[in-house]
């Protein structure tokens, strides 16, 4: 098992690797790479699937260790995660823009726990949307541009147009966090939030979006999950960190050919991120119905009696880095 010494140290390195990447990404546009391009676009959106997916892989490993799951309730939270991806894949035919928006509000949710160590929920999820919003100030129409072909509606645009209005406020209640972070002598996560957010406004947004995802979210992510699997599970975490990765990319190459799209840049940019909301709203939700419906106190705990339940949430992403 890693020490959180070592896991502390390799969450600076991330965020130093993070700052590293973006500067240099900006300093190739500056010299005439096109970070707008097809090219750019889909390398941007298959990182996100081999790079960042990954972290969500242990979420029933985790579950397993802390609240010592048997069959039983592998089983039932394993139906809960597949009953709700296929929900939010509905969600995507049956209304498409209401997905992207549910999507977007979402991230804003998850990506504030990042910064749940600022020391308030409002705070955070100022950081989040901060981060997330950010792109409309300097790249709207390629924001609307993967919008438009995410969702295969015109329309969708107008979320676009939202998130231009929502982003001075988000930046205004980062900065009061980043504050907050820099007064209390935590430098390196105000260093973090100022890399982040950076990065989101200057490069175009799916660049700009995988490079976070990839090489900050999803490591310190990942690090946490390790933290919280017994001696076992951490020896052969990568026999199922390895199955799950590519169940992930099969189901985003079945929705590939699946979303009828003009071009294939608009059916990657679907696939990719269809891909990524379907399984990031499970990520999300499984262990906060886990916790307060099947927790020690929960209402339907009874339902599941092949072990004890202990009653805390999901791991956070620790304080450091």
């Amino acid at each position: 098992m890693p020490s959180m010494s070592s896991l502390g140290s390799r969450a600076s390195g991330s965020t130093s690797l993070l700052v590293t990447f973006v500067a240099g990404l900006l300093l190739a546009s500056f010299a005439g790479l096109d970070l707008v391009s097809q090219g750019a676009t889909i390398t941007a959106c298959l990182a996100l699937l081999i790079f960042g997916v990954p972290h969500g892989s242990l979420d029933i490993e985790v579950l397993r260790n802390q609240h010592r799951y048997g069959a039983r309730r592998i089983a039932a939270v394993l139906t809960l995660y597949v009953g709700i991806a296929a929900l939010m894949y509905l969600l995507w035919h049956v209304a498409p823009i209401a997905a992207l928006a549910a999507f977007l509000v979402a991230a804003v949710v998850h990506f504030s726990e990042d910064w749940d160590d600022v020391g308030s929920a409002f705070l955070a999820q100022g950081m989040s949307a901060a981060l997330l919003t950010a792109p409309a100030f300097l790249h709207l129409n390629d924001m609307q541009s993967l919008f438009i072909a995410l969702s295969g509606r015109q329309d969708a645009a107008v979320l676009g147009d939202i998130m231009l209005l929502l982003a001075p406020v988000g930046l205004a209640i980062a900065a009061i966090a980043l504050l907050s972070y820099w007064q209390s002598g935590r430098s390196e996560r105000a260093g973090a939030g100022i890399a982040v957010i950076a990065g989101m406004a200057l490069l175009p947004p799916a660049v700009g979006f995988a490079a976070f995802f990839c090489l900050y979210h999803s490591p310190r992510h990942f690090r946490d999950a390790l933290t919280h699997l017994s001696a076992d599970q951490f020896r052969r975490r990568w026999q199922v960190i390895v199955p799950l990765t590519l169940a992930a990319l099969s189901l985003a190459g079945w929705l590939f050919v699946q979303e009828a799209r003009s071009g294939v840049l608009a059916q990657v940019v679907a696939a990719s991120f269809m891909t990524l909301s379907v399984l990031t709203v499970p990520h999300m939700a499984v262990p906060f119905i886990v916790t307060y419906l099947f927790g020690e106190r929960g209402p339907l705990t009874s339902i599941l009696k092949d072990g004890p339940v202990a009653d805390q949430g999901f791991p956070r992403v620790s304080a450091q880095g």
